[in-house]
């Protein structure tokens, strides 16, 4: 073979070893690239940071984190769940789903951040827990504060009927009590089952 040969042939072999190095990590990206959800407001969470020069834990916007630990001191419930509910349900506000800043979802039964039920069919949630979070006089399902606080309102009435297990009370949220009391705990429903697992998994990374 002659030197020429030789050489091209050389260039050829490091020329495919770059391709290989190169390609690798888009490879390992893409296989482990999770299926996108969008069963209720927007797309079931996973806790993970949504950047990183974010300083809140598992990206929660500030103004966020700061409603789920006031109204979850004010009514002695668990922060992280009601991040889980938020990061859920709208993506803690992000989410540009219907219903999330404005009418009702998909379904025409729940609106706001918190997806909170609105309607007769499902409850009545919004209109029986409504809590002025922020203390401005005027209560509005997509007002942040107003949202959670509600939310958080509305968890410790689920407690005192599904008890206080955080999957029990994340699936009696999305699913409504009623199920969780028939099935004995999380109901059978593929995305009120994708629902809790994004939900402990978040709880669990906080």
């Amino acid at each position: 073979m002659t030197s020429s040969r030789v050489h091209r042939r050389r260039r050829l072999v490091a020329l495919a070893a770059t391709v290989a190095v190169l390609a690798a990590p888009v490879a390992a990206v893409a296989a482990g690239s999770p299926d996108a959800d969008a069963d209720r407001a927007g797309t079931v969470a996973r806790p993970t940071s949504h950047g990183a020069s974010d300083s809140t834990p598992a990206g929660i916007p500030a103004d966020y984190l700061a409603a789920y630990r006031s109204a979850a001191a004010r009514f002695g419930v668990d922060w992280r769940l009601l991040a889980a509910i938020g990061a859920n349900e709208s993506e803690h506000g992000r989410s540009g789903a219907p219903g999330v800043a404005s009418g009702m979802n998909a379904a025409a039964c729940c609106a706001g951040p918190a997806q909170l039920c609105v309607a007769s069919a499902c409850g009545d949630v919004w209109q029986t827990y409504a809590t002025d979070g922020d203390g401005d006089g005027a209560v509005s399902v997509y007002d942040r504060d107003d949202a959670v606080y509600t939310a958080a309102r509305y968890l410790t009435e689920l407690e005192r009927q599904v008890g206080p297990a955080p999957e029990r009370l994340l699936a009696a949220y999305n699913a409504g009590p009623g199920a969780v009391a028939a099935y004995g705990g999380t109901p059978p429903y593929p995305q009120t089952r994708r629902y809790v697992a994004a939900g402990t998994r978040l709880i669990a990374a906080l």
